[in-house]
């Protein structure tokens, strides 16, 4: 199965040879409004996460301004904005990633990856969450941190 292009339109084409008729049938399935949803939503993705990293930087801005002021009474709640913001921020690089990704031209590199610091960092980033639920449901969780 191939993917064909005949006068602005995309095709699906497939072919198979029938041996008693000595004879090739080839279908085509035209896919392209298909292929112009997929430009559309790489397009929306593309555009929403741009315009999301503006205000959400100045929210970060704004959040790490109140932190440094001396007599703040709601420490707490500035944290929970900072943690939701910099979710937000990392949805908004994923799908900055996945719009890349989806680009065709975009060509794959690879690199070497220290298995160990990959694990460590995700348990840094899964710690207090590993903790909390060894903590309700009475396990422990060992990890052998040997070299």
């Amino acid at each position: 199965m191939a993917e064909v292009e005949l006068y602005g339109r995309f095709y699906l084409c497939s072919a198979t040879f029938l041996s008693s008729k000595d004879e090739i049938v080839t279908v085509l399935h035209d896919v392209t409004e298909f292929k112009n949803l997929q430009q559309i939503k790489k397009d929306f993705v593309a555009n929403i996460s741009h315009e999301l990293r503006t205000p959400l930087t100045a929210i970060k801005g704004f959040v790490e301004t109140l932190e440094e002021e001396e007599q703040i009474k709601n420490v707490h709640y500035l944290e929970i904005i900072k943690r939701h913001t910099d979710r937000l921020m990392n949805i908004v690089k994923d799908l900055l990633l996945l719009s890349e990704l989806e680009n065709r031209d975009s060509a794959v590199s690879f690199e070497e990856v220290s298995l160990r610091s990959l694990v460590e960092n995700i348990l840094r980033i899964f710690d207090q969450r590993v903790e909390e639920k060894a903590c309700r449901s009475g396990w422990t969780l060992m990890i052998p941190v040997s070299p």
